[in-house]
Formats: structure tokens, C-alpha cells, sequence
């Protein structure tokens, strides 16, 4: 990531569609937006990212763009246009580095790519905004890249001509959701590997919670939003619709391609069932957050809506007051924007293997109980009757009482760190070097766990009900990255999160494959072992047992070993 300057401006200011370009301008759609400033070769080309106008169906380049040519510049980028290739270069680049900050702000640290080398400079991941006739957007590790198709639109619907060219790049939703996929991947790269059917479910679901929540940043679009829903905010569709466009063109039903609120009617909501395709399953995650959102943004407005009608509640008809539609747009971009980063920052507390939606409800209640002890509006009450309603499972717990959700702090051997020897050079990993003089401890007590004689202590084991096809690996630190966050309160905490791996050769059903086991591990600025989340072969094993999935789809057999399938997460057909 560039470094700003002292003589930097802070932001670039460029064009972009807020929503997807058959939005009407009055709703907001239209919109200049400030980008993170970085000085850019013509592509756009910067430190993180490089669009590149490469068509693969006719084998041509289009030539790249200059958002540093001072008219472009003064002009805050080239004005949106369905069909200016220009601007679907600029608006890739410009929702990137937009996502990009908002997961460095949720973090507080700089992102790595899963595909970067430890020991060289990070890459580049590169977007193409037009590569190829295809009905879909999908991201790939392999390609080091996101691909986005375009189509003819099989329906006519609103201002969408039928038979007429639709850009999956020129949906603001379809760029975050496949830009997720990418920053996931770099913090839980083993989230490919499908040892249970909610770990492709989730990549799914947590890249429609950051394109959906995105939505409540553009003030202009949740104030008319809430204007035409008279302040009741599970009723303003447009902004828990995701890809509005693509589902218009594509079905016969003229519905958003998938949505927040589908599932959270309470005469029809739609529970767990790990038989599910993965977008549906993935959507009943989304509609679980989504419904304790909604939960507590009435709980923080009920006040507001007193005051606004004179303590009886109940509005009157025709347009609420412009002043209550303001402070309600307010509210609700500012929770949004919390539930975002409480939806962030918990991918640090997640497992790095096997991960179920029930460990992702105890990350989201960990992560933010580190950070909001008291949690005086109930945020994780109404997270935790959300998915209650919606019967996911979570397991390792007694109860389901907040205490017993959280991760429990770790005891013994992990928190005797006195006698670690030397800080090591290099962890031969994607380290986090930022802040050195604090990471030292913390490192050697990676560099410690990383060598200690009994994997048992990190919760690791042989298995035990499956036979074992050769000697376990070394125990490998995968990473070591520094999180920062700020409570409400200004108080700034951080930590040291490092993932750990061990591979053991398993045989399964007369075939045999690497089963990776792992643990997160949580450090606290004073080198102490806070939580370590471990997900060991035998809870792996038992995953696959009951895979509930198209398990043949997932995995594939060469010469009696069976391997994971090369995967890129797409907007709606899954793995190809």
C-alpha cells in the first residue's frame, strides 16, 4: 500500500455508480466519491491494484486510462457512462480502493493477497472490467485476478432494454462482493478448502454483508430510502437489495439478484439446512445479521420517533419531517457502518480451517466484547437471537448465554512465555512488519508456539477415527499481523493475530488426502496468549463425514489422493 506523503492530498475525488447504472440519478446512484490517493500509472495502475482492458472473447486491449491527465482530474474522473470504456475502468479502480480502506479502517492494518510471496513485494491483483460474453464476475487465486463478464439482458425491467448490454463491473455491488472474496481469501486462505459445507457458504455470505452494508455509506441514497419507507427501515428494499441490475436481466421474477429481507418475515423465515445450494445458505447467514441490524437500529431511533410525534410513535401520514429523515439516514449509516466492522473484524477471531457459521457467530460476539464490553443497545443479543431463529448450529458450547458463546481465554503451558530465546529474523511468512518495538514479544511467542514439542497444546491431534497415511508435518506459522481497533470510548486496543498449521496425511475411504488442522491465535499487546481457536484433524474428519454438500463437486481424485478443486467464488454460479 503507498505511503501518503506530507505534500499528498488525502483523497482523489472520482465518479462512480453508488448502486448499478439503471438506478435513477435522484436516488443517488450518480455519485462523487473520495478515493484513497496514490500516485497512478495509466491503467489504472497503483500500489494495490491494476485494471487492465483486456478482452479474452476477441483477444483485444483497450487502451488504458490516465486518471492522473489533469483534465480527467479536474473534472473528478470521466462522468459515469454505461458505454464510455473509460469509466468502467475508473469505477473498478475507484470501488477497489474504497473497499480496500474500508477493511484497513475495520482492521486497522495493511491487507495481504493470498497469492503474495512471503519474501517479495506484494502483488498486484488485477481487474478486468470486460473479460469476457459471460453472465457472471468471479474472483481466482490462481489468476491472481477478478474477471468480470457482461451479457445481453434476457428481460426488460425498468430502464434495462431487453437484448441490451449489461456490465457486471458497472454494478457497485458485484465489485465488492467479488473484491470480499479476494480479502478473505488473503486473511483465511484456507476457507477454499471445503472440509464442511458452511466454509464456501460463508465466502459467499460475508461478500453480500459488506456489499449490502457498503450501501448505507452514501448518505443520499439511505435519506431518500427512508423517506419512502416513512422511517421504517426493514421496508426500504433498495438498500437490502444486492445487484439490482443482474437480477432484473437474468429472471423472470424483476427481483435483485439476491436480498437481506427475503428471510426475515417472521411468518417465512427460511432456517438452516446444510443441503442447501451455497448462495441460499449463505443468504440465511446475511438474513440473520441482517434482522439484528434491524433490531437495533429501533431500538437507538425509538427515542427519535417519540420526539418527532410527541411520545405516541405512531407517524402521521403523508412525508415525515426532512430534520427526522435526516437524523434517521444518519443512524442508520453510522450502525451500518459499525455492523460492518463488527462483521470485519471478526474474521481475525475465526478458525483458519473448517469454519461453520456457529464459529463465525462466536468470533462476531468475541471480537466485539474485546472492544465494547458492556454493549448497552444489545448488539450481540440480538446477533445471538438471530441465528437462534434461524436454528444454526453452534457447537463447543453449554449454553447459549453470551459468556458461554465468547472464546475462552486460553490456561497453562501457551501463557508461560518468560524463557522464549531470540526474536527470530523472519518468520518465512506473511508477517505484518509495522511497529516493530511492540511486535517483538508477541513474535517470539509465535516463533515459540510455532516449536513446541506437543502439538496437543495448540489442540492439535492425530486422528482418531481414520486412519493415519503417513507422518504429520511441521507445525507452520502461516502469519503474524498486528490489529488495531478503537473502542467507543477512544480507548485503542491491539493484538497480534497469527494463524498456525499442521498437514497430516489422512486415509479416508480407501483414499487418501492432506488434512490441514489449525489454530488462530490471539496475542495481546503485552505478549499473552488471549484465545486460541483450534479446529484439529479429528473435528475436520467428522466435517467431511457429514458433508452435506455436492461433496464430489468439491473434491476431486488423482491417483488415490483427493484434493480440493481449483475454485473462483463467482456473483451466482459458485465454483466452476
Amino acid at each position: 500500500m503507498y505511503r501518503r506523503q506530507t505534500d499528498d492530498p488525502v483523497h482523489r475525488m472520482l465518479w462512480i455508480y453508488s448502486l448499478d447504472p439503471a438506478e435513477s440519478r435522484l436516488s443517488g446512484a450518480r455519485v462523487k466519491v473520495p478515493v484513497p490517493y496514490e500516485p497512478l500509472d495509466p491503467g489504472p495502475t497503483g500500489s494495490l491494484f491494476k485494471v487492465v482492458g483486456y478482452d479474452s472473447d476477441s483477444q483485444t486491449t483497450l487502451p488504458p486510462v490516465d486518471l492522473e491527465d489533469r483534465r480527467i482530474a479536474i473534472a473528478s474522473g470521466i462522468e459515469p457512462s454505461p458505454t464510455d470504456y473509460r469509466f468502467q475502468m475508473q469505477m473498478v479502480y475507484a470501488v477497489a480502493m474504497r473497499t480496500y480502506d474500508t477493511f484497513r479502517r475495520a482492521l486497522g492494518r495493511e491487507l495481504h493477497w493470498a497469492f503474495d510471496h512471503p519474501k517479495e513485494e506484494p502483488s498486484r491483483l488485477e481487474l478486468y472490467p470486460f473479460w469476457n460474453c459471460r453472465q457472471n464476475a468471479s474472483y481466482s487465486r490462481e489468476a491472481k485476478a477478478i474477471h468480470f463478464g457482461w451479457f445481453r439482458a434476457k428481460e426488460a425491467f425498468g430502464r434495462n432494454l431487453k437484448g441490451g448490454k449489461v456490465f457486471t463491473s458497472l454494478s457497485h455491488d458485484v465489485v465488492v462482493h467479488e473484491l470480499t472474496h479476494a480479502f478473505l481469501d488473503g486473511l483465511r486462505g484456507h476457507f477454499l478448502v471445503p472440509y464442511h459445507h458452511d466454509t464456501f457458504a460463508f465466502h459467499e455470505a460475508f461478500a453480500d454483508l459488506v456489499a449490502i452494508f457498503t450501501h448505507f455509506s452514501n448518505r443520499a441514497v439511505v435519506k431518500k430510502q427512508i423517506a419512502m419507507a416513512r422511517g421504517e427501515i426493514s421496508k426500504a428494499k433498495l438498500l437490502f437489495d444486492l445487484a439490482r441490475q443482474f437480477g432484473h436481466t437474468t429472471r423472470n421474477d424483476a427481483e435483485a439478484l439476491r436480498s437481506a429481507l427475503e428471510l426475515t418475515d417472521d411468518d417465512n423465515v427460511i432456517t438452516y439446512d446444510p443441503k442447501m445450494e451455497i448462495h441460499k445458505l449463505g443468504a440465511v447467514l446475511v438474513a440473520a445479521v441482517f434482522e439484528a441490524f434491524t433490531i437495533v437500529f429501533t431500538r437507538k431511533t425509538r427515542t427519535l420517533l417519540k420526539l418527532a410525534t410527541g411520545g405516541t410513535g405512531e407517524l402521521p401520514k403523508g412525508d415525515i419531517p426532512d430534520l427526522l429523515c435526516d437524523m434517521l439516514a444518519k443512524a442508520a449509516s453510522d450502525l451500518a457502518k459499525q455492523f460492518l466492522t463488527i462483521c470485519i473484524r471478526a474474521i481475525d477471531y475465526c478458525p483458519p480451517v473448517a469454519m461453520t457459521f456457529g464459529d463465525y457467530l462466536r468470533a462476531m460476539i468475541t471480537a466485539d466484547f474485546d472492544i465494547v464490553p458492556d454493549d448497552p443497545w444489545g448488539y450481540r443479543e440480538a446477533l445471538v437471537d438471530a441465528f437462534i431463529k434461524r436454528r444454526i448450529a453452534i457447537e463447543g458450547v453449554d449454553t447459549l448465554s453470551e459468556k458461554s458463546l465468547l472464546w475462552q481465554p486460553t490456561m497453562g503451558d501457551l501463557n508461560s512465555t518468560n524463557e522464549l530465546g531470540p526474536e527470530p529474523d523472519t518468520f518465512g511468512s506473511k508477517v505484518d512488519h509495522a511497529d516493530r518495538k511492540y511486535e517483538a514479544r508477541a513474535q517470539r511467542v509465535v516463533s515459540y508456539l510455532s516449536k513446541i514439542e506437543i502439538p496437543r497444546t495448540l489442540g492439535f491431534t492425530r486422528p482418531s477415527d481414520c486412519e493415519l497415511a503417513g507422518e504429520p508435518g511441521p507445525i507452520v506459522v502461516e502469519s503474524a499481523r498486528v490489529s488495531r481497533a478503537a473502542s467507543p470510548d477512544g480507548a485503542l486496543s491491539q493484538h497480534l493475530v497469527a494463524e498456525v498449521s499442521q498437514t497430516i496425511p489422512v486415509k479416508r475411504n480407501n483414499l487418501t488426502f492432506d488434512c490441514t488442522q489449525g489454530s488462530t491465535i490471539i496475542i495481546d499487546s503485552n505478549g499473552r496468549v488471549r484465545y486460541v481457536v483450534t479446529k484439529n484433524v479429528d473435528h475436520i474428519v467428522k466435517a467431511m463425514n457429514s458433508f452435506q454438500g455436492n461433496f464430489e463437486s468439491a473434491w476431486v481424485t488423482e491417483n488415490g489422493r483427493m484434493k480440493a478443486v481449483d475454485s473462483a467464488f463467482c456473483v451466482w454460479h459458485g465454483k466452476k
